[in-house]
């Protein structure tokens, strides 16, 4: 592949601009679709405890949850993905700024939303507050409207062949290279373009299996790294969000905390989270720290803060 062909299929990344609209309808999508879960303890602690429901089963009620929402696509799995793909579709050099500032949205609501549903039980009862909070995640389509892909610049590709042809002109106008090696050149790269424009590729055919294994990118299962570091990940999240929602369950039974109590628990435990969120991967930016060992050191700080 010469050059002119690499700048054709290079990808562009606004790192910026519409970019930074993206990141606010990320942010509006996190706070109003993840209002249930830092609640969730509060809203049905007293309930689940008349009901006679275990912790157990209320982890596995949990568990079950975001398993099928995960693997069918079902609510917060199908607008989820497409925040992801938002996000590294517009940035590549502010990557790491701009997820920091998607992450770090998603506990933003669980510093107000504890204290709210603390009063909102004490005045309207469980069935209101839970209807106010699906009306709060209406909010979500807001910013689903304004989620859209990249459109890639074809002048700017037009413009990086216009100026190689140039300097190749005035290379040989120099006398830096070889006149004959340069029409060569151009002339193989005029004919593969005539190749390319006039011949029918043969289409062959495929079987919905090979589809699915194209639209799936399941090629990626063949790399062992990457499919350690997807069950790593899997378990981390897995551990994550139990612990974050039995701690509700865990403060009322073990600690004897009342509801306000917890509610109060859930605020300083958000803007600790809040602040790793934001901090820690700014300043691995700035200090350019691998991914790899940001990933490493995230996981054994946190195992010994559970230990």
């Amino acid at each position: 592949m010469n050059a002119n062909e690499k700048n054709s299929k290079e990808t562009y990344y606004p790192d910026g601009g519409y970019g930074w609209v993206i990141v606010g309808a990320i942010i509006l999508i996190n706070l109003s679709l993840l209002t249930l879960v830092p609640c969730f303890g509060l809203i049905f602690g007293d309930e689940f405890e008349a009901w006679r429901v275990t912790s157990a089963q209320t982890s596995f009620l949990l568990h079950l949850h975001s398993s099928l929402y995960c693997s069918l696509g079902l609510g917060q799995g199908i607008v989820m993905p497409a925040t992801y793909l938002g996000t590294y579709m517009y940035f590549k050099k502010r990557l790491t700024i701009a997820v920091s500032l998607t992450v770090t949205s998603a506990s933003l609501s669980s510093i107000v939303l504890p204290k709210i549903c603390d009063v909102l039980l004490n005045q309207v009862g469980r069935r209101y507050t839970v209807m106010l909070l699906f009306f709060i995640s209406l909010l979500s389509f807001i910013g689903c409207f304004l989620l859209k892909p990249v459109r890639q610049r074809k002048g700017q590709m037009v413009d990086q062949d216009v100026e190689t042809r140039l300097k190749e002109h005035e290379a040989v106008i120099n006398g830096d290279v070889d006149k004959n090696e340069v029409a060569c050149e151009l002339l193989e790269t005029k004919q593969n373009s005539i190749f390319r424009d006039t011949t029918v590729p043969a289409t062959k055919p495929t079987s919905i299996w090979s589809k699915l294994f194209d639209v799936f990118d399941l090629q990626l299962l063949h790399d062992a790294p990457l499919v350690i570091m997807i069950i790593g990940l899997g378990v981390s999240f897995a551990a994550e969000l139990n612990i974050i929602l039995m701690m509700q369950f865990m403060l009322k039974d073990l600690s004897l905390f009342s509801r306000s109590d917890v509610a109060t628990a859930i605020l300083i435990q958000s803007v600790a989270d809040i602040a790793g969120r934001l901090l820690i991967p700014i300043g691995a930016h700035y200090c350019k720290v691998p991914a790899k060992n940001m990933y490493v050191g995230a996981l054994v700080v946190a195992t010994f803060a559970r230990t």
